[in-house]
């Protein structure tokens, strides 16, 4: 219980790493990268007198929530659900602080695909560019753009800039609908992969479904390798402790 985070942080760096296999596991690929996401969690801590003393608790409308949290980002190989790098922080740390921490886990030949939450430029323009590291995100509408070019499957490149920095990326704008005979909704995304004949917009399109696969290693994590609403342990430390070793569980 009084060992260092950075003990923990050591083992997972260890431990974590690629096991998708393209033969075995072809739905964990696309095109030959290796396809997968990165999201953000909490987990609850029991009220003990350590924790209050350490701990805030977020406050919303209706008051004071009834746990501490504790904040987690991990970046997951999609389709297998194998994670690859964490980050955990317990003083009120953002899940964007918390994924920003993991930008260097991203495997080579790889694409790491986001939701609207990471899609902003100041964000984007600082991904890895080398080694075939790629990015899918859904970004929001209003997110302003130059225009470059259009191509002939209806995506375009445009041109993202934050501050000084800019980046080309094509973007994708379609609308979709939720299941049979559900709404419709139009979908915005932003891709490092400007090749549109190697990988269409349609392709990409359907590839983003599979940011859901996220959510599946977030419930095998929290629901089915537990059986408690909060974590067990008495402290700040001992909490993250527990988050590690369940994710290298």
């Amino acid at each position: 219980a009084l060992m260092p985070l950075a003990i923990f942080e050591q083992m997972m760096a260890a431990a974590l790493h690629p096991k998708a296999d393209p033969r075995r596991h072809p739905e964990a690929f696309y095109h030959g990268l290796r396809l997968c996401g990165v999201d953000g969690s909490t987990f609850s801590v029991t009220n003990t007198p350590q924790v209050k003393q350490q701990m805030n608790k977020a406050r919303s409308r209706r008051g004071r929530a009834a746990f501490a949290k504790v904040g987690v980002a991990v970046l997951v190989e999609l389709g297998v659900h194998n994670p690859l790098a964490a980050a955990m922080g317990a003083n009120g740390e953002s899940e964007r602080v918390l994924a920003q921490r993991l930008v260097w886990a991203q495997p080579e030949k790889s694409l790491v695909i986001r939701d609207r939450y990471y899609g902003l430029p100041a964000l984007l323009v600082e991904l890895p560019a080398t080694a075939e590291r790629h990015f899918l995100v859904r970004v929001k509408a209003n997110l302003k753009r130059r225009l470059l070019e259009v191509y002939p499957d209806g995506s375009a490149l445009v041109e993202i800039r934050a501050g000084h920095k800019t980046r080309l990326v094509r973007e994708i704008l379609a609308r979709v609908q939720r299941g049979r005979g559900g709404a419709f909704a139009t979908v915005r995304l932003w891709t490092s992969l400007l090749d549109w004949r190697r990988h269409p917009a349609t392709e990409l399109l359907a590839l983003y479904g599979q940011r859901w696969e996220q959510e599946i290693f977030y419930k095998e994590l929290k629901v089915d390798m537990r059986s408690t609403p909060c974590l067990q342990s008495h402290t700040p430390l001992t909490a993250m402790q527990e988050i590690a070793a369940l994710i290298l569980a």
